[in-house]
């Protein structure tokens, strides 16, 4: 599926969005299908009898150090062409046979220029990676017509050469690129395929604790921070000149990319400020954009009205929960600040307070089974009442009611914000049920139900 669908975005975004280079002025419109005149190739990109590497040949798509690249090959005519016989004309050589034309998805824009997607040997245009130092040839031969019917007389020929050495092609982060995660696992992508070798061809300034590791399609290299980024540092990634691909193709010049990390603060608290009806049972989610140090941190943090609870702290002191002891009063508006006695692992200090205010909703039912008004519920079921708030364990046994009566055993559920009642015995046959849970049931910090809550359900009509 995705196969179908890259190749209409990658048009969309060559025509509309790319900045690469344009092709030369066309002869004029009337001219485009004039039958007087005969078709010829006008432009190609890459130029024709040419040697990259090219700028915006490739659309890269990069996520965790990994990169899909796409490229699309440019050919403009003097005249409005047939479609049907250019895809049948068409067709990309190379002595390797690595690459070919995808005639499937040749398409016409305007008329007179034609986008070719290229595919690996397997039909992939993900898959697409020209070799190093390999010449590829674009073949228009004589069968195709513009829309009067002219051939294109003795046909049209012209090589490229995309990749003469070996070279990075993308990093991630972007070279220059601002305000980086510290979490980020950094990567290079290569034009060709490498092993471990070229570890030792690679210094990051200044010094951090790494591991190296290649994927899967050995064209790519993970860098993995063992600890994290710094803050407010711009890193230098350097890959030596005397680097070698796994063929031993060289670089032409040493790669450097810098990218600069972004300063320690809070990112986002949960719940966001201005939120309203929180869930008694919520939890707090404080987000860094560096380690956190965890004795700021607990000085650092205050809440109004004072809440006891409990810190959790991320494996990478990355965010840190706080769960209040017996759930939030309902009803209340509270404030939490982090101010700027903050420090992060590294001694950053977090540059200005930062709060958030949120309110808290009545201590309500959320959910339960059966539904209300269910119909042909079995006659053994397990009943259960969902809340937004914790259960004071004490108060649920005495809030439920069940007419007509039966025995039941009570449990209450994992978490603590829901509980199960169990009948005893089966259920009469084809009888409707009304469970009620009164307003005595509460919370660990005595917040009762707001309502009752009602629901009803029908058991089986027969055994």
């Amino acid at each position: 599926m995705r196969y179908s669908i890259v190749i209409p975005l990658l048009v969309v975004g060559m025509i509309l969005g790319c900045e690469g280079p344009m092709g030369p002025p066309g002869p004029g419109f009337g001219s485009l299908d004039d039958p007087s005149v005969m078709p010829a190739v006008v432009y190609t990109y890459p130029p024709m009898n040419s040697t990259g590497p090219y700028p915006d040949f490739y659309v890269t798509d990069c996520d965790y150090g990994l990169c899909s690249f796409y490229s699309l090959i440019q050919i403009r005519f003097n005249k409005f062409m047939d479609v049907t016989s250019v895809r049948r004309a068409l067709r990309i050589h190379s002595y390797a046979g690595d690459v070919r034309t995808d005639t499937s998805n040749v398409i016409s824009v305007g008329g007179d220029v034609v986008l070719v997607p290229p595919v690996d040997a397997s039909g992939s245009t993900t898959g697409v990676r020209y070799r190093v130092g390999e010449t590829y040839y674009l073949i228009v031969d004589s069968t195709a017509r513009d829309v009067n019917g002219n051939p294109l007389r003795g046909g049209f020929a012209t090589s490229f050469t995309p990749e003469p050495f070996f070279r990075v092609v993308e990093m991630n982060p972007a070279d220059r690129s601002v305000e980086v995660n510290t979490g980020i696992t950094a990567g290079l992508v290569f034009n060709s395929r490498i092993d471990t070798s070229i570890y030792r061809h690679i210094l990051i300034e200044p010094p951090v604790n790494t591991r190296l590791g290649l994927h899967y399609d050995r064209r790519s290299l993970y860098i993995f921070v063992l600890d994290q980024w710094m803050n407010s540092t711009t890193y230098t990634v350097t890959v030596n000149a005397d680097a070698e691909d796994a063929e031993g193709n060289t670089m032409a010049s040493a790669f450097v990319g810098r990218f600069t990390t972004v300063d320690f603060g809070i990112s986002t608290i949960e719940p966001r400020d201005g939120r309203r009806s929180v869930p008694l049972n919520e939890k707090v989610y404080i987000y860094s954009t560096g380690p956190i140090d965890s004795g700021s941190f607990r000085s650092a943090f205050s809440i109004e009205p004072s809440t006891p609870g409990m810190f959790s702290f991320s494996q990478q002191y990355r965010y840190v929960s706080f769960e209040p002891a017996g759930g939030w009063l309902d009803r209340t508006e509270y404030t939490i600040r982090i101010d700027s006695t903050l420090r992060s692992r590294t001694g950053d200090r977090l540059p200005e307070l930062v709060q958030s205010v949120f309110t808290t909703g009545p201590f309500r039912v959320t959910d339960s089974y059966p539904d209300s008004g269910q119909r042909y519920v079995t006659r053994l079921p397990q009943i259960r009442v969902y809340t937004n708030g914790p259960l004071e364990t004490a108060s649920v046994a005495g809030s439920v009611t069940i007419e007509p009566p039966v025995p039941v055993t009570i449990e209450l559920g994992t978490g603590g914000s829901f509980f199960s009642v169990w009948p005893d015995a089966q259920l009469s046959q084809g009888t409707t049920y009304t469970v009620t849970i009164d307003t005595t049931l509460r919370t660990p910090r005595d917040v009762r139900l707001s309502l009752p809550y009602v629901f009803t359900f029908t058991t089986l009509p027969y055994e």
